[in-house]
C-alpha cells in the first residue's frame, strides 16, 4: 500500500519513557530529516544529498515514503530510511546508532518491511564502519557477507589470447524464458551468495539487474556452447561509459571446470576495450575462491571490502522458480 508523504502517520511513545514521537515524515520536515539522517557528513553534502533525493521524488512520489523521524516537541533527534528498490527488495540507511531513538525507529523500519512483504532488504556499507549488530536485529538485519570490489584499469584485448570457442548472443533481456532458465541453472551451486538462493521471482532479479547502471541491451548476453545456452554476462556502463561494471556472470554445472568463466571474462573485457572504458569493476564473495583466483590471474586488483548486511523474509518463493 502506498502512503501518503505528506500525512504524517505517528506511533506515539509518550506513553513510555522515551519523550519523543516516531512517526512517518511529512513533506514539510524532509530535508531537516535526511540532514539528520546524514549528519557525519558536510553540510555541503548534505544539502546536495537532498537535492538528489528531491530530484528523484519527482520521477517516484513513494520514493520517500519510508523516511521515519523521531521527534520530540522542539527538534528532530534522528531518522531512518527503507527505500524501495527495483527487483521487489528495498535499502536500509538506518539511524544514527546513538541516539535514543534508534531502537524504535528500527523497530517502525521492520513493521513497514513486513507490511510491503519484500523478500530481500539491505545495507552495503565499509568494511571499517560502525554498526550496533543489535540494533539492526531489531529490524531483522543480521550479516550476510563480505563482498571483495575489484577493478581491471584501463582493460585492453590481449592478442595472445586462445581461440574462443563460445558464442555471445547479446539482447538477452528479449528473450525472458530462456534468460530466466539459466539464471535459474547458474544459481545452482554458486559460491558467490548461496544464502541468496531461493529467495525471489526470477523476473525481480532481472529488473534488479537492469537497474545496475545504464542497461543497455546489446551488453547482456546469452552464452552459448556448440549451440547450447549454458551462461550469462551482463555488463552495464558507468559514469557515461568511464566505467564498465560486470554485473553478472555466471554457467551452468553441467560445464564448470572447464575454463569457460575465462572466455566469458575475456568478452567483458574485450567490450569494455571496445567501449572505452577506462576501469572494469566488479564484486565478489571472498569465498568464492575460483573466481577470487581467475579475476586476479586476469589482472584485476582489489579496491575496497564492503560488508552486506540483510533482512531475508521467511516467506521465500518456491526454490524451483526463484533465485537470488
Amino acid at each position: 500500500m502506498q502512503a501518503d508523504l505528506t500525512v504524517d502517520v505517528e506511533m506515539d511513545y509518550s506513553a513510555s519513557m522515551s519523550q519523543f514521537k516516531i512517526y512517518r515524515c511529512p513533506l514539510s520536515e524532509r530535508k531537516d530529516a535526511l540532514r539528520c539522517l546524514h549528519r557525519g557528513v558536510s553540510t555541503d553534502q548534505q544539502d546536495a544529498l537532498v537535492a538528489t533525493l528531491e530530484q528523484l521524488r519527482r520521477q517516484d512520489s513513494t520514493v520517500l515514503e519510508g523516511l521515519f523521524v523521531a521527534k520530540d516537541q522542539r527538534e528532530i533527534l534522528a531518522a531512518a530510511w527503507v527505500q524501495r528498490a527495483e527487483g521487489n527488495t528495498a535499502i536500509l540507511w538506518p539511524p544514527d546508532f546513538a541516539s535514543p531513538a534508534a531502537a524504535e525507529l528500527m523497530q517502525s523500519l521492520d513493521g513497514l518491511l513486513s507490511e510491503w512483504g519484500v523478500p530481500l532488504a539491505q545495507m552495503v556499507i565499509g568494511k571499517d564502519a560502525e554498526v550496533n549488530l543489535e540494533l539492526l536485529a531489531l529490524a531483522g538485519f543480521h550479516k550476510l557477507v563480505d563482498l571483495d570490489y575489484l577493478s581491471l584499469e584501463n582493460p585492453k584485448v590481449d592478442a595472445n589470447w586462445p581461440k574462443g570457442v563460445l558464442f555471445f548472443e547479446p539482447h538477452a533481456a528479449n528473450q525472458a524464458s530462456r534468460l530466466q532458465n539459466l539464471l535459474l541453472q547458474s544459481y545452482d551451486g554458486t559460491l558467490d551468495c548461496p544464502q541468496l538462493n531461493g529467495l525471489r521471482d526470477p523476473a525481480d532479479v532481472i529488473a534488479s539487474y537492469q537497474a545496475q547502471g545504464v542497461y543497455e541491451g546489446e551488453h547482456w548476453y546469452l552464452v552459448q556452447l556448440d549451440r547450447q545456452d549454458i551462461g550469462i554476462l551482463i555488463l552495464a556502463k558507468h559514469d557515461n561509459g568511464k566505467v564498465m561494471e560486470l554485473v553478472y556472470m555466471g554457467v551452468v554445472p553441467s560445464v564448470r571446470g572447464r575454463s569457460l568463466g575465462e572466455e566469458i571474462l575475456r568478452h567483458a573485457i574485450r567490450c569494455s576495450a571496445r567501449g572505452r572504458a577506462e576501469r572494469l569493476v566488479l564484486a565478489v564473495d571472498p569465498q568464492n575462491a575460483p573466481a577470487q583466483t581467475m579475476y586476479r590471474r586476469a589482472g584485476f586488483a582489489a579496491w575496497d571490502r564492503r560488508t552486506v548486511y540483510a533482512r531475508i523474509s521467511s516467506k521465500v518463493a518456491s526454490p524451483d522458480r526463484s533465485v537470488s
